[in-house]
């Protein structure tokens, strides 16, 4: 019979990621909203003639999204490109007329908020999405283009297709863009399937939103902390493993260059080498107590068939848990530590 190394820590978190992810109702109500608005901008016969081509960027582009805390939205990014000359324009000019052919959408008109670099859509209680309009970047052909930045009255660069090109190829996957005016959402991946240092993306910013949900605006942007992990990852296939090495090699790169960097919190690299009712509350503390519980319990559920099934055991070399019946190996008894509080 094949046998399977088991391990607890990357399992748990794994669970974890599971639970993070934003629902298939919030993916398809995203997924309709950015279509219908896109479609909208796209079509508008004031911005036809500057050719709109409507992307998405962010989270939900490269696959990074997490569930929302209590109270709090998660939202949609897209990017509006017109091919346009921004030589010629004022920067302020562009928002302008985003603003103005959403404005005339009576749906839309309630609920636009002007920022700094981007018109808000806000669906009350759910997310708001949030449209960026850009010029292409005529003295590049990687995909950079031009924002406008209203507080400082000029340009910006930006490319974030190159952005998630960079992000797809670091994380070990590839994502086909269709050759089409509004392109598609990508489809959430299950998270069987998501790549780990997309996992991780995921439990650095549940970890970033627990830690500052009383002081938001003291929160490390999740741009900086997908780029940190995306820089340092090696190509683990443990999510486990690919969190603590990114942590450790963070930790060394303040060390270095501590005017450069935002220093996270120190807890993360106590989980590694910790009992697991220590893990438990630690994971709770980063991450949420009902999603800890809710995957400790079902790893715990997990075990316990397969220990019942007589599918379980431990080696005798390494002490950790086997799938399958081995030589050299002793069967596992039953657990109690999983209704610790």
């Amino acid at each position: 019979m094949s046998t399977l190394h088991f391990d607890q820590m990357d399992d748990l978190l794994q669970r974890i990621c599971e639970k993070l992810q934003i629902n298939p109702t919030q993916q398809k109500l995203a997924k309709d909203r950015y279509e219908t608005i896109g479609e909208f901008l796209s079509s508008d016969e004031a911005l036809l003639p500057a050719k709109p081509a409507i992307y998405p960027q962010g989270s939900l582009r490269i696959g990074t999204t997490v569930k929302p805390l209590s109270g709090q939205e998660f939202d949609v990014d897209l990017v509006c490109e017109l091919f346009l000359n921004h030589e010629r324009l004022n920067p302020v000019v562009i928002l302008n007329v985003i603003e103005s052919r959403l404005k005339a959408n009576k749906i839309y008109l309630p609920l636009i908020e002007r920022l700094n670099r981007c018109i808000r859509i806000n669906y009350a209680n759910e997310f708001h999405l949030d449209i960026l309009p850009a010029c292409p970047d005529f003295g590049k052909n990687d995909g950079a283009v031009k924002v406008p930045d209203r507080k400082a009255q000029e340009w910006k660069d930006s490319n974030p297709k190159g952005y998630a090109g960079w992000f797809d190829q670091r994380s070990m996957t590839y994502q086909k863009l269709f050759e089409k005016v509004v392109e598609p959402l990508p489809h959430n991946e299950p998270i069987e399937a998501k790549p780990p240092l997309k996992r991780v993306v995921q439990l650095m910013k549940r970890f970033r939103d627990i830690s500052f949900q009383n002081d938001t605006d003291a929160a490390p942007i999740s741009i900086i902390l997908t780029t940190l992990a995306a820089s340092f990852y090696k190509g683990e296939t443990s999510v486990n493993n690919s969190l603590t090495n990114i942590l450790l090699m963070i930790k060394l790169a303040i060390e270095t260059n501590p005017t450069r960097l935002i220093i996270l919190n120190p807890k993360w690299k106590q989980v590694n080498n910790s009992r697991m009712p220590y893990i438990a509350n630690i994971l709770k503390e980063m991450f949420g107590e009902d999603v800890t519980n809710i995957a400790i319990k079902e790893q715990a559920d997990f075990i316990e068939k397969n220990r019942r099934s007589g599918l379980l055991s431990v080696s005798h070399s390494t002490g950790t848990l086997i799938f399958g019946t081995p030589q050299s190996t002793l069967p596992v008894r039953k657990n109690t530590f999983y209704g610790s509080k």
